[in-house]
This record gives C-alpha cells, sequence and structure tokens, in this order.
C-alpha cells in the first residue's frame, strides 16, 4: 500500500512535468500505461501468480470481455471533452 501511495503521488509529479514539455496526452497515457502494465507483470512473475491468472481467464472468457470493456471506458475517460 506504501508503495501504491508513492508511485500514485511520483504520478501526478511526472505528468504535470511531462505536460510542460509539450508532450501530447496520448503519448502521457500510453506511457503511464506501459509502466502499470510492466509493475503488474514485476509483481505477477516472482511467485508464479501469472500462470493462474492466465488460467482464471480461459475458464472464465467474459471476464476477459469486461476487462477490456473497462479499459476502454477509463480510455475514453481520460480525453478531454470536444466542444
Amino acid at each position: 500500500m506504501l508503495v501504491y501511495l508513492g508511485a500514485d503521488g511520483f504520478t501526478s509529479t511526472l505528468q504535470e512535468r511531462l505536460f510542460e514539455k509539450k508532450s501530447s496526452q496520448s503519448n502521457q497515457m500510453l506511457y503511464v500505461n506501459l509502466v502499470s502494465a510492466l509493475i503488474s507483470l514485476i509483481t505477477l512473475i516472482p511467485d508464479g501468480s501469472i500462470v493462474s491468472s492466465i488460467a482464471f481467464g480461459q475458464r472464465h472468457p467474459p471476464m476477459i470481455f469486461d476487462a477490456i470493456t473497462l479499459s476502454f471506458a477509463a480510455s475514453l475517460g481520460s480525453f478531454p471533452r470536444c466542444t
């Protein structure tokens, strides 16, 4: 939990710094999501949880659809509204 709170605090500072360098919002989202995916893999691989996670997805295919739908909705929600 402490690592999460530290990383969460660091994320906003990093995004602010990237924004000052005229980095596009899409690039920021891409980098944050890639780092998040990498951290997730790093935490799942050492204890073998990745195998059981993949097996769970294979046993419950609707969960994969739900996860993709949720990710897509979260991505769309990150873009500013067009007026």
